[in-house]
C-alpha cells in the first residue's frame, strides 16, 4: 500500500512540475531547469517502475538524493523532516522492487 502511494504522490509532484514550469522558467531559468531534471527523473522512475523493470531502483535513487538535497537547502524543520520521509519511502519502495516475488520469480527483472 506503502508503494502505490508514494507513485501516487509522484505522478501527481510530476503533474505539479510540469503546470508550473512555464511560470517557473519566466522568474528563474535555474530553478526552471532544477524543476524540470526533477520531473524528467520522476517520469523515468514511474515508466520503469510501472513497467516492472529493475532499473527502476537508479531512477529511485536518484530521484530520492535529488529530493534530499532540493529539501536540505531549504533547511527549516519542515524540509528537514520532508527529507527524512523521502528517504524512508524510498527505502520502502526500494525492498519491494528487490523482494517482490510471484510464484518464487522476481517481479522486476
Amino acid at each position: 500500500m506503502t508503494v502505490w502511494a508514494y507513485t501516487t504522490l509522484l505522478f501527481l509532484s510530476l503533474i505539479q512540475d510540469v503546470l508550473s514550469l512555464p511560470l517557473i522558467l519566466s522568474v528563474n531559468p535555474l530553478i526552471g531547469l532544477a524543476v524540470l531534471i526533477t520531473a524528467l527523473i520522476t517520469a523515468a522512475f514511474m515508466f520503469m517502475f510501472f513497467t516492472l523493470k529493475r532499473k527502476s531502483l537508479t531512477w529511485l535513487y536518484l530521484l530520492a538524493a535529488i529530493g534530499v538535497i532540493v529539501r536540505l537547502i531549504g533547511a527549516t524543520m519542515v524540509d528537514i523532516a520532508i527529507a527524512f520521509i523521502i528517504v524512508i519511502l524510498a527505502l520502502v519502495v526500494r525492498d519491494y522492487i528487490i523482494k517482490k516475488t510471484i510464484n518464487g520469480k522476481p517481479l522486476f527483472n
